[in-house]
């Protein structure tokens, strides 16, 4: 191991006291590995680990929205539905009063025409007008 002072170029005056190439030992598993190849892993180790970190975060934020839009659409079908719903309700009770007013037909705009008239069968099944 070679002991010589080397200049760092990224801040001119600092000085490493070991060369990047000087080979260490790992303590706990014992393998060989170079100063710089160290460096390099722990620099890796700490980008995935910063990496996984932004993933979630985007994952999260896709998710929102994801979640966002679904609540807009069932919003909206929502409203479609209980504007169909208001629309049948109205309807019914169209149908129901003209079924209890036999000389006048609400479908047919209430002018007292008679059921034949606005265009419906007698009932009888003749399609007598």
């Amino acid at each position: 191991m070679g002991k010589q002072p080397l200049e760092n170029s990224a801040s001119p005056g600092a000085q490493l006291l070991l060369s990047p190439g000087t080979t260490v030992r790992c303590p706990a598993c014992e393998q060989e590995f170079s100063l710089e190849q160290g460096f390099a892993k722990k620099a890796l180790e700490h980008l995935e680990e910063h990496s996984r970190g932004a993933l979630a975060a985007m994952e999260s934020q896709v998710k929102h929205e994801v979640e966002r839009r679904a609540a807009a659409i069932a919003a909206e079908r929502q409203g479609a539905a209980q504007q169909q719903i208001a629309q049948l309700e109205q309807l019914i009770e169209q149908v129901a009063i003209a079924r209890q007013s036999p000389g006048r037909s609400a479908l047919a705009g209430g002018a007292g025409l008679r059921p034949a008239a606005a265009g419906v069968a007698c009932g009888t099944g003749c399609k007598r007008r």
